[in-house]
């Protein structure tokens, strides 16, 4: 073996392979802190559950920086189903949980906490009598006790889906009633006291709205009500009904295009137009995509935008549209694209003309499917739904995250122009998000193709 002559060993060169080594070992211990990175966004997760299904389908954080979730629980998959709350403390630990409802089938699809430290529930209870379902309400105290319940229905099957608070203390609930036992529904809106008395209720038969989602209170007053309608055989757009203080239809509005496209939420925006929220298979790049529509004061859409891979992957809807801090918006759903699983919780976050800023992916190698996601009173985010445990069992999978520009986004969305009415066809994956910053995942890859340049610049000079 030759021998290294070290009279031959220039200074520069060995300043030089110095250097070399000290820029290697920076770039490992980069590296190894990106690694760690990935998991600065998530602040704590947590499962609850039972032998059998623990499902929540809202949250919301209480005055105390803790959190109420509402759901069902089914200890035996044969047995009964139970209306569901968990409440925990801002540490995502429980501080009790309680099951509601006698009849055979019981759940909570929302839960308001109230002005005496209580809760509001609403949702659907059935029998199992001639009379079918009802929609179905709960009042409790601070410690999820039962005060007084309420039923509201007839002779047809009627299911709660949200519940508001009025400006005159009392309630608005929408639901949807199943039309004689035929598979299409009448949107379903009943106002009540602060104590649960029926003021009045209506429906608006159409006769072929699928579901009824959310409803919002207007500037004006009013209110507008959210879901998908089926338009021909087997696919469904978007409608958006606007009704008055008293329930009084004014207006409505579809939005989609030749497949399936499903509503699950609504804001209104800041110049009194709406934000609509849903999932689409008409628009986009994948299987389905996450699906944002701008509409005016009068229902007329201005522009649409979807959010979703390229590939034959999905991204699906979960229930919630939220105003965030900065007028911008957050969209929960759940995703095939990217993660750690088969299905794993989404967020996206955009500003007020839907432009994307960023997203990320949250889960485990099993099935999550996301209910909703809120932004909490420090700024971060509280993801809710359900985990898989096998093949019949879930828990309930909550999520506190940071979110943000310190996650890394994966989709890369290259949304087009924020205005003007867009086809959707135009708004899926780009190769930038469009505001000057890479946010792909591999933010360190540039790093590493300047470290290499400069290793191969040492080298050479090292050799003379």
């Amino acid at each position: 073996m030759k021998k290294i002559d070290s009279k031959n060993i220039y200074p520069s060169h060995f300043i030089l392979f110095i250097s070399l080594c000290a820029i290697t070992s920076i770039f490992i211990l980069l590296s190894i802190a990106n690694a760690e990175a990935q998991d600065i966004g998530i602040i704590w997760e947590k499962t609850y559950g039972s032998k059998g299904i623990d499902a929540p389908v809202d949250i919301k954080e209480t005055p105390d920086g803790g959190y109420i979730l509402a759901g069902y629980t089914q200890p035996d998959l044969n047995g009964n189903k139970y209306a569901y709350l968990l409440r925990l403390n801002g540490k995502g630990e429980k501080i009790w949980e309680k099951s509601y409802g006698t009849a055979k089938l019981n759940s909570f699809t929302t839960v308001l906490p109230t002005s005496d430290g209580g809760y509001i529930c609403v949702g659907t209870t059935n029998p199992y009598t001639k009379n079918g379902s009802d929609v179905y309400l709960v009042k409790t105290d601070a410690q999820g006790k039962a005060l007084w319940t309420k039923t509201y229905g007839g002779i047809l099957d009627e299911s709660g889906k949200c519940i508001i608070q009025t400006p005159d203390g009392g309630y608005m609930i929408l639901g949807r009633v199943l039309l004689n036992g035929i598979k299409t529904y009448d949107c379903y809106v009943i106002k009540i006291d602060r104590n649960g008395k029926l003021l009045w209720d209506k429906t608006y038969s159409e006769g072929d709205y699928e579901s009824c989602m959310d409803i919002l209170a207007t500037k004006d007053g009013g209110y507008v009500i959210t879901g998908n309608k089926k338009t021909t055989k087997n696919l469904s757009d978007i409608f958006l009904l606007k009704i008055d203080a008293g329930g009084k239809k004014i207006w409505e509005s579809l939005y989609g295009g030749k497949s399936n496209d499903k509503g699950a939420a609504v804001q209104q925006t800041d110049d009194g137009g709406y934000m609509v929220y849903g999932s689409t298979s008409s628009f986009g790049k994948g299987m389905g995509d996450l699906f944002l529509v701008k509409a005016d004061a009068q229902g007329k859409e201005l522009w649409n935008k979807t959010y979703g891979d390229k590939s034959i992957e999905y991204e699906g809807e979960g229930g919630s549209l939220k105003r965030t801090s900065d007028g911008g918006y957050l969209m929960c759903g759940s995703t095939t694209s990217i993660g750690n699983g088969n299905l794993d919780y989404y967020i996206v976050k955009v500003d007020k003309n839907g432009k994307f800023e960023w997203d990320d992916a949250y889960g485990t190698a099993a099935f999550e499917r996301a209910a909703t996601a809120i932004q909490t009173g420090d700024g971060n985010y509280v993801i809710a739904g359900v985990q898989q445990r096998n093949k019949e069992y879930d828990d309930a999978y909550v999520i506190k995250v940071k979110g943000g520009r310190t996650i890394a986004g994966h989709l890369n969305y290259d949304d087009g122009p924020d205005t003007g009415v867009q086809t959707g066809g135009d708004t899926g994956q780009g190769t930038s998000s469009g505001n000057g910053q890479d946010t792909s995942g591999n933010e360190g890859s540039g790093q590493f193709c300047g470290l290499i340049r400069l290793i191969d610049i040492l080298i050479k000079m090292m050799s003379g």
